[in-house]
């Protein structure tokens, strides 16, 4: 249970506002998203969490894309967190790349499930 509240004050005190896409969910209920979300590389990049807030998350609803969230998906968060981010750390900075410019890194896939899609 510490573990779960340590999650929710370390992802608020570094992202801000921004934070809502991975604390969505109770803070005692936890799962492969938590897990997914819980890397140092993602945690700490505000731009990531912006982007995934601005193209994935529906904030009136509280719920990312359709099966965004579904372990079924090729293009999936879990993909997104584990694969494609490790993809672009190859021969990009996540760090340094703004919102708009890591969803243009993206694959298409990822694109067309997005909520807002004026940069696909």
């Amino acid at each position: 249970m510490r573990h779960s509240v340590f999650f929710s004050y370390f992802t608020y005190a570094h992202l801000g506002e921004d934070s809502v896409v991975f604390l969505w969910q109770e803070p005692n209920t936890s799962g492969d998203f938590t897990n997914w979300a819980a890397r140092q590389d993602v945690l700490t990049n505000r731009e990531f969490a912006k982007m995934c807030h601005t193209y994935f998350f529906n904030s009136n609803t509280n719920k990312y894309a359709k099966d965004f969230t579904n372990k079924n998906k090729t293009w999936n968060m879990m993909n997104m967190f584990t694969v494609t981010l490790a993809q672009l750390k190859m021969n990009y900075d996540p760090h340094a790349c703004d919102a708009e410019r890591l969803f243009n890194l993206l694959p298409k896939e990822y694109k067309r499930r997005s909520f807002n899609c004026e940069s696909s």
